[in-house]
């Protein structure tokens, strides 16, 4: 029962900042997060309207991601000591923009550096 008051309660979207920059230090690109939301069974983060910009040494316009939705599963004993480990992620109506440049380099390399 205080699991779906706290569900009920919580504003995941209070940390939308906090956890756009810590996804843009781990992937070392730009990353915009939409209107967020947060379930308990199961526990899982809903995300809309996510967008990866391109590696700047492309130019391009197109970010390298975006989706309508991402949904992130986490698995749930570890959550019980504060520790977040992620079961599944999963993109809906995701756009992936792959390059390859002359060198033969693709713009997906440097993702996470």
């Amino acid at each position: 029962m205080a699991a779906l008051v706290f569900a009920a309660t919580f504003d995941v979207n209070r940390y939308r900042a906090t956890i756009q920059s810590e996804l843009e230090n781990r992937l070392g690109r730009k990353v915009t997060l939409g209107d967020m939301h947060l379930s308990v069974f199961p526990p899982r983060l809903r995300v809309l309207n996510i967008s990866i910009s391109d590696d700047p040494r492309f130019s391009t316009q197109k970010p390298f991601v975006q989706a309508q939705q991402l949904d992130v599963s986490v698995k749930l004993l570890p959550l019980l000591t504060k520790s977040v480990q992620i079961d599944s992620l999963g993109l809906k109506r995701p756009s992936v923009e792959l390059i390859k440049n002359k060198q033969g380099v693709w713009n997906f390399v440097s993702l996470g550096r």
